[in-house]
């Protein structure tokens, strides 16, 4: 079991994730035309977002069938891409309810824009995020 905790923690640690505190903006599914629900980003890595706000049903119905979100990733200054998105978790009370989702579908120029981000902030790492 040691060696389990020991490669999770160290695939965990390779991931650069740094506290952000910007919204972003989650499209609502069979919705026409389009609409769009703000929720707060707390953290960002190049492997995934984590988001405060809703509950767990508002969450829920944020997800396609396949379990997916599209998700208006934004930098400050800069608009991205949608990015596709997989809900992971989500834990807490109902005011403050976080979620943790992992990029599915990504592009290499925001990819590398995420990458650009986290390197220019390494005053806001998170060493080990919880």
């Amino acid at each position: 079991m040691s060696l389990f905790s020991d490669l999770f923690s160290a695939r965990r640690r390779s991931n650069p994730r740094i506290a952000v505190d910007w919204m972003v903006d989650l499209a609502v599914p069979n919705t026409d035309p389009q609409r769009w629900i703000g929720l707060f980003a707390t953290d960002l890595s190049a492997q995934g977002i984590r988001l405060q706000g809703l509950d767990a049903d508002g969450v829920r119905r944020l997800l396609s069938y396949e379990g997916h979100a599209l998700i208006k990733l934004r930098l400050p200054g800069v608009r991205l891409p949608l990015v596709r998105a997989e809900l992971r978790w989500g834990l807490g009370e109902k005011n403050r309810f976080q979620t943790g989702w992992l990029f599915t579908q990504l592009d290499a120029d925001t990819l590398e824009l995420i990458g650009k981000y986290i390197a220019d902030h390494p005053q806001d790492s998170l060493a080990d995020p919880a």
